[in-house]
């Protein structure tokens, strides 16, 4: 529920101009509204300020002091709510005369039109309501359904001032120039529901007019009675002025929440931005670590190599999480790391390029001495061939010196006889004769064994010359199985 608040000043000569709207008003909320009351009561403030000094003269002997003369008419300031007539501050000012006399009504006026637009610190409009906060107009706060204090979240802009309206688009501006549009999507409105009374405390009858604190103390009262309204603070400190003093006030401490707010919207920005910044910068040298680890073991990175560069990025991430490096400086230490594992793993390259060289020297030699070592061998096959040859060649002749050794021991053994037999001749020729061929012995190993009886005769005439001279002893076939049992045994 709204609090009651009545404020009295003494009344200018423009007072009874703004309550009854007789000059223009440039800070309202709504042109022309409807729901705005007006009240003249029809007495005539210069003939009551006569009867005033007279009555006052009557009562104390002598005339009314000039602080006197000016606080004789004043003007109120009333908290109401939206439901609150003009019956209704007629019904509190007879409470009011009842409980001290005094208190006639000239003037009054019902104003619903004015007020702020209000706005949540970077919230929209339609993340909050207005209606569930109150405002302390007294103390110039705000406080939510649970009486905590939000007012530093709360900024007003005031009508004319901070918010401009332009009646030829019916639009709302930030300067008076109309250029820029003001972001209404943050904005509510805040009417300032209040009433105006011209009145006196002066009593006519008794003469008196002057107001206690005790007094003002017990109109707080009656009037939050009398309006169903809350009543303020009793017996607050709080501060005392004018409607228009509260209103310098209030735009005083708004310029100031301005300012700490456009500061405060500046830092989150830059907050945001430095927090966007980081995010990308994290990303960023995360990516860049990865792709270093990557690009290392492509290259064949030894373990305990990678093991290091491993630790060396811990390092610097726990550096940069104190804020103890950025990462800026955290790339230029990355990149003194990297030059230092390259370096080594381009040392040990170099090695191995020069083991490798040595390797293909060795090999090279080795390859020349296999070759050599071939060549070599294969001359030694040539010559163990050759030998071979030879060897085969004189077992061959061996052996058909031993054949022929026997079959000339035989044919000198059976000469003797010289018993001529053609056809036994014929069989022992062909048998020597095939059996020479298969041992591979020429025809002139006879030739050589036999001696050379006719040289214009072929060494197989000599044998057969030599074989028709045979005069066997025995039967034919006891000769020739004598003849192939030597041969055999060769």
């Amino acid at each position: 529920m709204a609090k009651s608040s009545f404020h009295t000043i003494n009344a200018t000569k423009n007072s009874l101009k703004h309550m009854m709207r007789k000059q223009k008003v440039t800070y309202l909320l709504d042109n022309n509204s409807i729901d705005n009351e007006y009240y003249s009561s029809g007495i005539n403030i210069q003939n009551f300020i006569v009867q005033a000094q007279e009555s006052y003269k009557k009562r104390v002997k002598q005339n009314m002091q000039k602080s006197q003369f000016d606080a004789l008419i004043k003007e109120a300031a009333i908290n109401i709510k939206n439901k609150t007539k003009i019956d209704d501050i007629h019904n509190l000012f007879s409470s009011l005369k009842k409980a001290f006399g005094g208190y006639t009504i000239f003037d009054a006026a019902l104003h619903k039109d004015e007020g702020v637009f209000v706005e949540w610190i970077g919230k929209k409009a339609e993340e909050w309501n207005v209606e569930n906060y109150i405002y302390d107009s007294i103390n110039f706060k705000w406080y939510d359904k649970n009486n905590k204090e939000v007012t530093e979240h709360i900024i007003a802009h005031r009508p004319n001032r901070d918010i401009f309206y332009n009646e030829d688009d019916n639009h709302w501006y930030t300067s008076k120039t109309f250029e820029t549009k003001f972001n209404m999507s943050v904005l509510q409105k805040f009417e300032n529901l209040h009433a105006h009374v011209l009145y006196s405390t002066f009593d006519l009858d008794t003469g008196k007019g002057r107001t206690t604190r005790e007094d003002m103390r017990k109109l707080q009262t009656i009037t939050a009675e009398a309006l169903n309204m809350d009543r303020g603070k009793e017996g607050s400190n709080t501060m005392r002025g004018s409607h228009w003093h509260r209103k310098q006030i209030t735009d005083a401490i708004n310029d100031v929440k301005k300012v700490h707010t456009a500061t405060i919207i500046m830092l989150k920005e830059e907050i945001k931005d430095l927090k966007k910044e980081k995010a990308e910068a994290e990303e960023a040298w995360k990516a860049r670590a990865k792709k270093i680890r990557l690009k290392l073991q492509s290259e064949k990175i030894k373990r305990s190599q990678d093991l290091i560069l491993q630790s060396q990025i811990k390092k610097l991430e726990d550096r940069i999480k104190t804020n103890a490096l950025s990462y800026a400086n955290a790339e230029l230490e990355l990149e003194a790391i990297l030059e230092n594992i390259i370096f080594d793993m381009q040392t040990e390259m170099e090695k191995s390029e020069f083991k490798v060289v040595k390797l293909e020297e060795e090999i090279e030699s080795v390859v020349k001495t296999n070759k050599e070592l071939q060549s070599i061998n294969e001359q030694n096959i040539e010559v163990v061939n050759q030998a071979q040859g030879i060897i085969n060649e004189r077992n061959s002749e061996l052996k058909a010196n031993k054949i022929l050794k026997a079959t000339k021991a035989l044919i000198e053994e059976e000469t003797e006889y010289k018993t001529p037999n053609l056809h036994a001749n014929n069989e022992i020729l062909k048998a020597l004769t095939n059996f020479l061929e298969q041992i591979g012995a020429s025809s002139s190993t006879f030739v050589k064994f036999f001696g050379d009886r006719d040289k214009e005769q072929s060494s197989d005439d000599i044998v057969e010359k030599t074989l028709k001279d045979i005069a066997f002893k025995k039967e034919k076939n006891n000769f020739i199985n004598k003849a192939m049992n030597a041969i055999r045994k060769l």
